[in-house]
C-alpha cells in the first residue's frame, strides 16, 4: 500500500461508502459506515434487548453469591464506562475531526455501557449460567471495534488520543468478554452436587460442547489428591504464616559464613586493619545472628506445629463424621487405623513441608557462595548433593506403595484385636486364649514383615543423608587442596577453609532435610489418598425429615413436616452398604404417632434390617421413604453399655430428673437389681457392661431410650434375655395400657418373636423369609388369616398344654409317691443349711450322676450360673460354705475346693449368650477352640445342621470372610452352635443359646442340641422354661445363691420359685 493511500484524509471517511476509494484497498470501510453499522446499530439493538432481559430476571431470587468474579466484572465495566466518557469528550471537542455520526455513536455507546453495568450485576447474581445476551453483544462489538480501531490509526490527520482511547476500550472489552464467559458454579448458593455441568456453561461452551470435557475427564479417572488440596487450601494462610520465619531462618543461617570469615581475618591479623570498636560490632553481630536463629526457628516451629495440629483435628473430625454415616461393621476398625496410623504419618510428613522449598533454596544459595569462594572444586559437593536428592526422588514413590501394604496389615491386626477385646468373655468361655494369642502374634509378624520394605527404604534415605554429610566436606576440600597443589598455588588460607566448611555444612544439611522431607511427604500423600478413599465411600442414606422417591427419573425430595405418619414406606427396597442384593423388598409401611407396632417373622427375615432402614442405616434402592423430623431412640440386640455408672448409662446426655429416673427404673424392673448392687445407681458397670448380666444390660439400654423421651422408639428384640416374670412386668409397665410408652404417647416399633408382647400391639407386621412384608394388621385379624401367626401361637399353646399335662401328672405323683415326704417338708422357703455344706441333700444326685466326677461338675455348674461366665470360679463362696459347715465335712470341702479350682477348660464346650464373631474366614471361626484339625466335610456338617450352609456357600464356602456374609444376630448364634457341635469337649455350657430365636428356630435348635450333645454333660442357663422341662436337674438361682434344686417334677411339686416361673410364662 502506498504512503499516499495510507494518509487518505477525513473527507473521504465522511461518506457511507462502504468502500474508501482510492485511499485504501477496496474492502476497507469508511469511518462513517463503521460508526453507523458496526457501532450505532449493535448498541441500539443491545439497549432494546437489555430492557426485555432485565424485566425477566429482576424478580428472580438470588442464586449466586457475590464473589471476586462479580467484583472483577463490575470493575472492568466501570473502567470501560470511564473510557467511553473520555471518548465522547474527545469527539465533542470543537476542532476534533469527526463524521456526521461520531458524537451520536459515542453517546449511544456510553449509554449501552451503562446498561451493561446494570444488566451484568443482575445476570451474575440471578442466573446460574453466563449471560447469553451479554456474551453475544461483547463478541460482536469486540470484532467490530477491531475494524474501527484500525481505521482510526490509519486516518491522517487525526487526534491520536481517539485512537488510544478506542484501543484501550477494545482491550477492556476483550477482558470483559473472557470474564463474562466464565462459569460461576463455585459461587452457587445451593450446594447441590446434582447440577448438570451444562448448567454453568455459557453460549460459547454450549456451542462447541466444551462442557462435555468435564464428563470425559471425570469418567477417565478419579480426581487425585483432592483431600490434600482441600486441606492445604483451607489452611493456606496458616501454612503461609510459617514461610516468613523460615525465610528469616535462611538469612540468619547464611550470615554465619560471612561472620566466620570476618572473625577469622580479624583474629589472624590481631585486628590491626579494623577500627578499634570492631570487636563490639562482632559481638553484636554474633548475638543478633544467633538470637535471630533461635527466634526465627522458634516461630517457624510454632507455626508448623500449629498447622499440623489443625490438620490432625480436621482429618480426625472428618473420619469420625464419615464413620457415623457408615453402617458396615468393618468401618470402625478402618477408622481407628486412619485416625491413628495414617494421621500420624500425615503429621510427620507435613511437619517439614516447608523444607521442600526452603532446603532447595538453601542448596542453591550454598552452592553459589561455595563456587564463589573456592571455584570449580565446589562441583564435588554438587555431585554428592545431586546423588542424594536423585536417590530420594527415586525412593519416594516406592515408599508410598510399600507403606500402603504395611498400613493394610496394621488395619487387619487392629480389626481382629478389636473384635477379640469386645468378646473377651466369650474367648475365656471357649478357652481359646492360646489360639487367639497365636493368631494375634501371626498378624503382628505379618505386619512387621509388611513394614520391612518400607523401613528399609527409610534406612536407605538416612544412609544417603549420612554419606552426603560425611563425605561431601572431605571430598570438596580434597579436590580444592589437590587443585591448589597441582597448580602450585598458595596454600589455602584459614579463613577460606573454615568459610568453605561452613558453606558445605549449610549445603549438606538441607540436602539431608530435603531427602527426608520428600520421602515423608510422599508417604503423607499416600495416607491422604487412603483417607480420601474412605471419605468417598458410600455412606448410609440420609432421609430423616425428608421424603425420597426413587425411580427412573432420579430422586425427588420433599419435606414431611405435616404428615400424619412418622414413617411411611411405599414399595421401598433396601440393601446393606457393603451388599449387592436387597435385604428388604417392596416394603409398604406406615408408623403413626403413639402407636405400638410389633415386627415378627422367621430367623433372618430382616426384622433388624427394617429398624435400621428407618434409622437410615441401609441404602435405598427403590421406592418412596418418608421419615418425619422427630427424635428417635434405638436399642439394638446387643446392648451398647459404656464403662460408667449405671445412672450415667441410663441418663446419657439428657438432663437429670430424679423423679423421671425412678419411674424409668421401676418400669424396666431395675429396682431390685439396683438394690443388690454395692453402690446402687452409682455402681460402675465395667467395660461393655461386664458387671451386668445379659438381661440387665437389655433393661439398662431400654431405660436409657425411655429416659430420653423420644418421639419414635425402635427396639430390636430387647426382651430376649429376660425370664418370664421379668418380661411380663416390663411388658406391662412399658407397653401396657398404663405403661410409659402409652403415657408419653411414643410411637414404638418392637422387633420380637415373643408372643407375650403381641397382645399390646396396635399393629403386627409379619415379614417373610425373603424380606417382604407378608401381612400386617391387628393381632385379632392376623390370628384369623395369617398362617405364620397361627402356627406361632399354635406351637406355643400346644407346648404349654403339653407341659401342663406333664406337670399335672408329675404333681400328683409327687403328692402320693412314697419318697416325697422328706422333700415335701422343706416347703418353698430356702434354709441356710442348703448352702452351708449338708451333703445328704445331694446324695441322690451324686448317685445319679456317677459319683465324684459329676459332683465336681455340678459344683462347677452352680458357680457358673452364679457368675454367668465359664472362667470365674467363685472359690470364696465355697470357702464361706466350708467355714460355716460342720467339722466332719472338712475333708469333703477341701477335696471339692481343690477340684473346682483345677477344672480343665480344654475339656469344656461353651455356647455364650452373645455369639463370638471375629474377622477371618468361616473356616477359622468354626475351628476356634479345636484341639485337632477338622476336615472340610465335618466342618461343612456343622453349618448344614443349622441350615446356614447355603448362605455361606453363596459367599464362597469355608474360605468366605465372615464379615461379608451379612448374618443377623440369630444367624451368628447359629454359627456358634455349629462351632460347638464340632468341638470334642465332654462338658457343654449353654448360656441362653436360643434367647433370640423364634419358636420354629428354637424347636430346631433344641432338637439339634439334644442330638448333638446326647452323650455329653450339658449345663444350660435359660429363662425359657420350655427348654428346661426335659432336664435331669434344675437349679434355681436367687441373689447369687442356690434357691431350689431338683428334677422338674420335684420343683413343680413344691410350688416354690420354679413353680412361679413356670406358671408365669403365659
Amino acid at each position: 500500500m502506498s504512503e499516499q493511500g495510507m494518509r487518505c484524509g477525513l473527507s473521504a471517511e465522511n461518506h457511507f461508502g462502504p468502500g474508501v476509494l482510492p485511499c485504501r484497498r477496496d474492502f476497507d470501510f469508511t469511518l462513517l459506515f463503521e460508526q453507523t453499522i458496526l457501532g450505532l446499530v449493535p448498541d441500539l439493538l443491545f439497549l432494546v434487548l437489555c430492557a426485555f432481559r432485565w424485566q425477566q430476571i429482576y424478580g428472580r431470587a438470588t442464586k449466586v453469591r457475590q464473589s471476586f468474579l462479580g467484583v472483577w466484572k463490575t470493575a472492568l465495566i466501570a473502567l470501560l464506562l470511564a473510557v467511553k466518557v473520555a471518548n465522547l469528550v474527545l469527539w465533542s471537542l470543537p476542532r476534533a475531526p469527526r463524521t456526521n455520526v461520531s458524537i451520536p455513536s459515542a453517546a449511544v455507546s456510553l449509554t449501552s455501557t451503562l446498561a451493561l453495568l446494570i444488566l451484568s450485576h443482575y445476570e451474575h447474581t440471578r442466573s446460574l449460567r453466563p449471560s447469553t445476551l451479554i456474551c453475544l453483544y461483547l463478541i460482536a462489538t469486540t470484532l467490530f471495534n477491531i475494524v474501527q480501531v484500525r481505521t482510526l490509526w490509519l486516518i491522517r490527520p487525526l487526534d491520536f488520543r481517539l485512537a488510544v482511547t478506542a484501543s484501550l476500550a477494545l482491550g477492556i472489552r476483550t477482558l470483559l468478554l473472557i470474564s463474562e464467559a466464565r462459569g460461576k458454579k463455585s459461587s452457587f448458593r445451593s450446594k447441590d452436587d446434582h447440577f448438570s455441568p451444562e448448567i454453568g456453561t455459557g453460549i460459547f461452551g454450549r456451542s462447541v460442547y466444551w462442557w462435555l470435557n468435564q464428563l470425559f475427564l471425570s469418567g477417565k479417572q478419579q480426581k487425585r489428591h483432592v483431600l490434600l488440596r482441600r486441606v492445604v487450601g483451607e489452611l493456606k494462610w496458616t501454612l503461609a504464616a510459617a514461610a516468613a520465619p523460615r525465610i528469616c531462618l535462611i538469612g540468619f543461617k547464611f550470615a554465619q559464613p560471612f561472620l566466620i570469615n570476618v572473625l577469622i581475618k580479624y583474629v589472624s591479623d590481631h585486628g590491626r586493619d579494623e577500627p578499634s570498636g570492631a570487636r563490639y560490632g562482632f559481638g553484636g553481630a554474633t548475638v543478633l545472628i544467633y538470637v535471630g536463629l533461635a527466634v526465627s526457628n522458634g516461630l517457624y516451629k510454632r507455626q508448623t506445629i500449629r498447622m499440623i495440629t489443625m490438620i490432625r483435628a480436621r482429618l480426625v473430625g472428618m473420619i469420625y463424621a464419615q464413620t457415623l454415616h457408615q453402617a458396615s461393621d468393618p468401618v470402625e476398625t478402618t477408622s481407628v487405623t486412619l485416625m491413628s496410623t495414617d494421621v500420624d504419618r500425615i503429621t510427620t510428613g507435613m511437619l517439614n513441608i516447608h523444607e521442600l522449598w526452603a532446603s532447595a533454596a538453601e542448596i542453591i544459595i550454598a552452592l553459589s557462595l561455595l563456587s564463589t569462594t573456592i571455584g570449580y572444586p565446589s562441583v564435588a559437593a554438587l555431585v554428592f548433593a545431586s546423588l542424594s536428592v536423585l536417590q530420594s526422588a527415586y525412593i519416594a514413590p516406592q515408599m508410598r506403595l510399600r507403606q500402603r501394604a504395611w498400613v493394610r496389615a496394621v488395619q487387619e491386626r487392629i480389626s481382629f484385636t478389636s473384635a477379640i477385646l469386645k468378646g473377651m468373655r466369650q474367648v475365656k468361655m471357649f478357652g481359646i486364649e492360646p489360639t487367639v494369642e497365636s493368631k494375634i502374634n501371626r498378624l503382628r509378624e505379618a505386619e512387621l514383615e509388611s513394614s520391612k520394605p518400607y523401613w528399609s527404604l527409610i534406612v536407605w534415605v538416612n544412609v544417603l543423608g549420612a554419606v552426603s554429610t560425611a563425605l561431601a566436606p572431605a571430598a570438596t576440600i580434597a579436590v580444592y587442596a589437590g587443585t591448589q597443589l597441582n597448580l602450585k598455588l598458595e596454600t589455602p588460607k584459614t579463613d577460606l577453609v573454615f568459610t568453605s566448611l561452613s558453606l558445605i555444612s549449610l549445603l549438606t544439611n538441607p540436602v539431608v532435610l530435603i531427602s527426608v522431607s520428600s520421602t515423608r511427604f510422599t508417604s503423607a500423600i499416600g495416607c491422604f489418598d487412603r483417607i480420601q478413599d474412605f471419605l468417598s465411600t458410600e455412606g448410609k442414606s440420609h432421609h430423616t425429615d425428608q421424603s425420597m422417591m426413587m425411580g427412573s427419573s432420579g430422586i425427588e425430595m420433599s419435606l414431611m413436616a405435616n404428615s400424619q405418619e412418622l414413617v411411611s414406606m411405599e414399595g421401598a427396597s433396601f440393601r446393606l452398604p457393603t451388599g449387592s442384593s436387597n435385604v428388604l423388598e417392596a416394603v409398604n409401611l406406615k408408623i403413626r404417632p403413639s402407636s405400638l407396632s410389633v415386627v415378627t417373622g422367621p430367623l433372618g427375615c430382616g426384622k433388624s434390617s427394617l429398624l435400621k432402614a428407618i434409622l437410615g442405616e441401609l441404602n435405598t434402592t427403590q421406592g418412596r421413604i418418608s421419615i418425619a423430623p422427630v427424635r428417635m431412640a434405638y436399642c439394638q440386640q446387643d446392648p451398647w453399655i459404656f464403662n460408667g455408672t449405671l445412672q450415667t448409662n441410663i441418663i446419657g446426655e439428657s438432663p437429670m430428673d430424679e423423679k423421671w429416673l425412678k419411674e424409668v427404673v421401676h418400669a424396666c424392673n431395675l429396682e431390685v437389681d439396683v438394690a443388690r448392687l454395692p453402690s446402687g445407681l452409682d455402681t460402675v458397670v465395667g467395660s461393655s457392661g461386664s458387671q451386668l448380666s445379659g438381661g440387665q444390660k437389655q433393661r439398662v439400654a431400654l431405660a436409657r431410650a425411655l429416659y430420653a423421651k423420644p418421639d419414635l422408639l425402635l427396639l430390636d428384640d430387647v426382651l430376649s434375655a429376660l425370664d418370664a416374670v421379668t418380661c411380663k412386668r416390663v411388658c406391662q409397665r412399658v407397653f401396657g395400657p398404663s405403661g410409659l410408652v402409652r403415657k408419653l404417647g411414643l410411637a414404638t416399633v418392637l422387633a420380637t418373636t415373643a408372643v407375650d408382647c403381641f397382645k399390646e400391639a396396635d399393629n403386627v407386621i409379619v415379614l417373610s423369609s425373603d424380606g417382604r412384608i407378608a401381612d400386617q394388621e391387628s393381632l385379632e385379624e392376623l390370628l384369623g388369616r395369617n398362617q405364620y401367626i397361627q402356627e406361632l401361637f399354635c406351637r406355643t399353646h400346644s407346648k404349654e398344654d403339653k407341659e401342663d399335662e406333664d406337670t399335672e401328672t408329675s404333681f400328683n405323683e409327687t403328692q402320693t409317691g412314697p419318697d416325697n415326704g422328706p422333700r415335701a417338708t422343706q416347703g418353698t422357703t430356702p434354709t441356710r443349711t442348703r448352702g452351708t455344706g449338708d451333703l445328704s441333700l445331694y446324695a441322690y444326685y451324686i448317685k445319679s450322676f456317677g459319683w465324684w466326677a459329676f459332683a465336681f461338675t455340678l459344683t462347677f455348674a452352680t458357680l457358673y450360673v452364679q457368675r454367668f461366665t465359664a472362667l470365674t470360679f467363685d472359690t470364696e463362696l465355697m470357702l464361706t460354705w466350708w467355714a460355716e459347715s460342720n467339722p466332719r465335712n472338712n475333708y469333703a470341702y477341701l477335696g471339692s475346693y481343690i477340684a473346682v479350682s483345677t477344672v480343665a477348660i480344654a475339656a469344656m464346650v461353651s455356647i455364650p449368650q452373645h455369639p463370638l464373631v471375629i474377622t477371618g474366614s468361616v473356616r477359622e471361626s468354626l475351628s476356634l477352640g479345636a484341639t485337632a484339625a477338622i476336615n472340610d466335610s465335618a466342618m461343612i456338617s456343622g453349618p448344614s445342621s443349622v441350615h446356614l450352609w447355603p448362605q455361606i456357600l453363596e459367599q464362597g464356602g469355608l474360605d468366605a470372610d465372615v464379615q461379608f456374609i451379612h448374618m443377623s444376630n440369630g444367624q451368628q448364634q447359629l454359627l456358634g452352635i455349629a462351632r460347638a457341635l464340632l468341638l470334642p469337649g465332654r462338658l457343654v455350657i449353654l448360656d441362653e443359646p436360643t434367647s433370640g430365636f423364634d419358636e420354629q428356630t428354637e424347636k430346631l435348635v433344641q432338637g439339634i442340641l439334644r442330638e448333638g450333645f446326647k452323650d455329653r454333660t450339658v449345663i444350660c442357663v435359660a429363662h425359657r422354661i420350655g427348654t428346661l422341662m426335659d432336664s435331669d436337674v434344675i437349679i434355681v438361682m436367687s441373689e447369687g445363691s442356690i434357691f431350689e434344686m431338683g428334677t422338674p417334677e420335684e420343683l413343680l411339686g413344691r410350688k416354690g420359685a420354679f413353680w412361679e416361673l413356670y406358671h408365669s410364662r403365659a
